[in-house]
């Protein structure tokens, strides 16, 4: 049995990737014609390979997701391209379009932000052509979030609306729920408290009431992301006493290989921290999160920390030991 399902790997492998059969021990023909004319075996192989490029962005940082990502989407263009007028195609653009997504998500991880939208306009078009709805309310929604980077909340809001407008009434609570976080965080950027207490609590509601199962859209949604949102939001609200507590009590249960949001999450308690006047702790605290941050190559949670320091030696506190060595840490 296990002989089998090696020799299938290998074929799978000649049928792919066109290594030769000699050199995989598969010297018949008919093996060759199988594994070529597997166009299933072929669809799924680039479904787990691009879900994993997916788990690498999300645990591994943007510097490694990065790396072979543009000739990872012209393979996929071009397979999916050899698909075409076969019943596999419409899976082939799914990969397509989170790829991407992906794609985009890189970008703007990176402050690339033209060729985040651009990333993001092409996988929307992708899925209005697939008519997936749930693959154009992700699309909008990750645009959305790139404009909370850009500090465009207002214009956030739009893309974000919309997305949750477009999966209205399907059973999406995974994706619907990072919808909400993310408008929670406009409208606190915006300052209109009030909505963006209900966009949370409407979060909330979900993970009451539905099992959260991870679609294909590859959005991160759970009790622990609602709570450090909500520690998100009050950085922005200025209840900075609320956030560090909120933030604490995230950080507890927040998944550890999630480095990229750990370090955003800390470096929004080192803003907090400032906002109280606890410049010690603040310096300190954003020296994690810097160091987080740089090992996997966040340069939006660099720069919030290179911008948390320009704001502390324009101060009184300018001076201060833990500041000092903040500064060094930075310039190295």
């Amino acid at each position: 049995m296990v002989k089998n399902i090696d020799i299938n790997r290998r074929k799978l492998l000649v049928g792919i990737l066109g290594i030769p059969a000699a050199l995989l021990g598969l010297n018949s023909e008919p093996y060759i014609q199988q594994a070529n004319l597997s166009q299933t075996d072929r669809v799924t192989f680039f479904e787990h390979q691009m879900a994993t490029r997916w788990d690498v962005y999300h645990t591994g940082g943007t510097i490694r997701a990065s790396r072979g990502l543009d000739t990872w989407m012209k393979e996929i263009n071009g397979f999916a391209n050899s698909l075409q007028g076969t019943n596999q195609h419409d899976r082939a653009l799914v990969i397509v379009a989170m790829s991407r997504q992906l794609e985009g998500s890189v970008a703007r991880d990176m402050m690339r932000y033209k060729q985040a939208h651009v990333a993001y306009q092409q996988a929307f078009r992708i899925a209005r052509e697939l008519n997936s709805p749930e693959l154009m309310a992700s699309a909008l929604a990750r645009r959305g979030v790139t404009l909370i980077q850009q500090d465009k909340p207002l214009e956030a809001i739009t893309f974000l609306e919309g997305a949750l407008t477009t999966i209205d009434g399907l059973n999406l609570p995974t994706l619907k729920g990072y919808i909400l976080q993310g408008l929670s965080e406009a409208y606190a950027k915006a300052q209109l408290k009030q909505e963006c207490f209900q966009s949370i609590g409407r979060a909330e509601h979900i993970i009451e009431l539905h099992p959260l199962i991870q679609g294909r859209t590859q959005n991160l949604f759970s009790t622990a992301s609602v709570a450090a949102q909500k520690g998100v939001d009050a950085v922005l609200l200025l209840d900075y006493k609320g956030a560090i507590s909120q933030i604490d009590n995230s950080l507890i249960t927040y998944d550890p290989t999630l480095i990229r949001g750990r370090s955003r999450l800390i470096a929004q308690k080192a803003e907090a921290y400032y906002g109280l006047g606890m410049i010690e702790e603040s310096a300190k605290t954003a020296e994690e999160a810097f160091r987080l941050a740089d090992s996997v190559g966040s340069s939006k949670t660099i720069s919030r920390v290179s911008k948390l320091y320009m704001a502390m030696t324009q101060s009184s506190w300018s001076n201060e030991r833990s500041v000092l060595e903040l500064g060094t840490l930075l310039s190295i």
